[in-house]
């Protein structure tokens, strides 16, 4: 059984990320009871990075071929964080050009 709580500690939070089952992820992601990783608070606030989490994915053995939705999915919160770091709170409002 997965532990929903979110642990502040590092052991507890590396070993979250050597749950994680990147081809798993990519198929269940949106149900329910899907493999989530449930590591978003901890890269939003920067304990970990996006790359520690591809790392060690690829470091346990997962192979890119089978991953795309998961690299999908790391790239755009890195693609959003660099937007934020832009735009600051401005990131709150629409964005383009008024239409």
């Amino acid at each position: 059984m997965f532990n929903y709580a979110f642990p502040t500690d590092l052991k507890s939070i590396y070993k979250r990320m050597e749950e994680v089952n990147p081809s798993v992820y990519g198929r269940t992601r949106n149900f329910v009871d899907g493999a989530v990783t449930y590591l978003s608070p901890y890269i939003s606030r920067g304990v970990i990075s996006t790359r520690d989490v591809l790392d060690t994915a690829l470091r346990r053995g997962a192979k890119l071929s089978g991953m795309g939705k998961f690299i999908q999915e790391l790239a755009w919160r890195d693609y959003w964080q660099q937007i934020w770091k832009v735009k600051g709170e401005a990131i709150n409002d629409d964005l383009k050009r008024p239409q």
